[in-house]
């Protein structure tokens, strides 16, 4: 009897927790993800808050590897958030360029602003820019660089830092994309000059404090940067990087109506291409090529940046070879089809030196054996009264 008792226990266990809970962490993987994440923060920080706002609009931003800092890249990319979200875009007549072009991976950075006040939207768009403008600094070479002014923790870099002042190929090409924006805003001509000198520096060789490298002898924009590293070959290669720094380099090459001699965004499509593959993770994606597995959020990032790749650079995908094509669409569709798996996914291909893996499996095991641990606590407190009685 007591067996049969077990066994209809275990079974009732199975169907009615074990499967439904299996089930809602694959799928909302990412959201248990966010959640470990913003706990670290609580723990470290004082707040859930990955992000807030300052009276300006500017994020600031929360670690628990490093604490409160304000990062160039998030300057940069709220500022784009706020100029999609301004109402009287229409009467620029720029939708059309590229440089006013909706980007869709955008929906897929965790921490949104709040855009519905235009008022308030407008002016933390000019504030953005500001900030931008303000912050440029130059090298020794002359190039102009949105600094990180912090040290920044990355395995695989020197003693697996990236150590102030860096700079990131990313942030730089990405800048020019509101800056040109403003140039159609305001009328303002510094606007397009800084994006310009952006552009310069982005497209200059790292070994002269640019961000352009070589991958598989194809040129290749790089993410983050430091003067410790001397060979290319000992960057990082980071594809998210790679691909919104094609957008800014476009956004400037298109906006200046360069001819195929002087653009470089034909070649840049090309080396994506050539290279992604360098990228594949079993249908999960690499962070880089330093062997980082994405989390969740930065698959997400990689699937729908590859996706809107291939839409929107149809042409340039239709001159490569079919069997390049061939693996293209395969990757494309394995790391689409993964994300609608993510848990299951992440556990077996997730960056496993993370602590924040570890959290999530652990997050998974406590939710799947509930049941049995309030069981068990259930009888140690109903063992603990009956002795308390007898005494």
């Amino acid at each position: 009897m007591l067996r049969s008792n077990k066994l209809k226990f275990f079974t009732l266990y199975l169907l009615f927790w074990v499967l439904p809970i299996a089930f809602i962490s694959n799928k909302y993987a990412y959201e248990i993800y966010e959640f470990n994440s913003s706990m670290r923060v609580l723990l470290t920080q004082g707040s859930t808050k990955h992000r807030t706002f300052n009276e300006k609009g500017l994020p600031v931003s929360y670690s628990p590897k490093i604490g409160e800092f304000v990062s160039p890249f998030y300057v940069v990319h709220y500022s784009i958030i706020y100029s999609d979200n301004l109402s009287d875009t229409d009467k620029f007549q720029k939708q059309n360029q590229y440089h006013w072009r909706h980007d869709p991976s955008i929906a897929y950075w965790n921490v949104h602003p709040e855009t519905n006040d235009q008022t308030k939207n407008r002016q933390s768009f000019k504030n953005s820019v500001d900030w931008i403008i303000q912050n440029i600094q130059y090298d020794h070479n002359g190039n102009a660089h949105l600094f990180y002014s912090f040290d920044w923790p990355y395995r695989g870099y020197p003693n697996n830092k990236i150590k102030a002042p860096w700079w990131s190929g990313l942030t730089d090409a990405y800048a020019i994309i509101p800056l040109l924006r403003a140039a159609d805003i305001y009328g303002d001509e510094k606007y397009a000059k800084l994006a310009g000198e952006l552009y310069r520096s982005v497209t200059a060789s790292y070994h002269n404090g640019g961000s352009r490298t070589e991958l598989n002898q194809q040129i290749w924009i790089e993410e983050y940067l430091d003067t410790q590293v001397q060979k290319d070959t000992d960057l990082a290669y980071v594809f998210n990087g790679m691909v919104y720094s094609t957008y800014g380099i476009k956004s400037y090459e298109d906006y200046q109506n360069f001819d195929n001699t002087k653009a470089l965004q034909q070649k840049l499509i090309n080396s994506i291409f050539n290279n992604v593959h360098m990228f594949d993770n079993h249908g999960w994606s690499y962070y880089d090529l330093y062997g980082t597995k994405n989390n969740i959020k930065y698959h997400k990032v990689h699937a729908i940046l590859l996706d809107n790749l291939m839409h929107d650079f149809s042409k340039e995908l239709s001159q490569l070879d079919k069997q390049k094509i061939k693996q293209l669409q395969e990757i494309s569709n394995t790391w689409n089809n993964s994300l609608t798996n993510s848990g299951i996914y992440y556990g077996l291909y997730g960056e496993k030196n993370s602590f924040a893996y570890y959290n999530f499996l652990l997050s998974i095991i406590l939710l799947l054996i509930l049941p049995i641990l309030l069981l068990l606590l259930t009888r140690f407190i109903k063992n603990f009264v009956l002795k308390i009685h007898k005494k």
